[in-house]
């Protein structure tokens, strides 16, 4: 089966601080967009929810995105190693997701979202 994930997230020692690597090489850039490839940001988006799933072991679906902002592309150009962070707080209905993805300090992505059980 041909995998079109095109990152990997790593949980590291700090329980907030996830390093993520993203492979230029997938077939995804191959098609967003020819000739100019750059990490789509519903991809951005989901590792944010995959760091919630690997900081609480379980399984989520995005209920709500209170705010999304993307900061600039992410591109073959760039270095493909990234650190996104994270903070958490329960609400009435699941969990307040504040996340970013950055790489040397410079913020690519910030998203605050809630996020519910499966």
């Amino acid at each position: 089966m041909l995998d079109l994930t095109p990152y990997k997230l790593k949980k590291t020692t700090d329980e907030l601080k996830f390093d993520v690597i993203i492979d230029f090489n997938n077939p995804v850039f191959a098609g967003h967009f020819p000739g100019n490839p750059i990490l789509p940001g519903v991809y951005i988006v989901e590792m944010a929810k995959e760091c919630a799933e690997l900081h609480f072991a379980k399984k989520f679906i995005i209920s709500h995105i209170k705010s999304c902002r993307f900061y600039y592309t992410i591109t073959p150009a760039r270095n493909a190693n990234y650190v996104m962070r994270a903070k958490f707080s329960e609400c009435d209905n699941g969990i307040v997701a504040k996340v970013d993805l950055s790489q040397d300090d410079a913020v690519a992505m910030a998203i605050t979202m809630t996020v519910s059980e499966k």
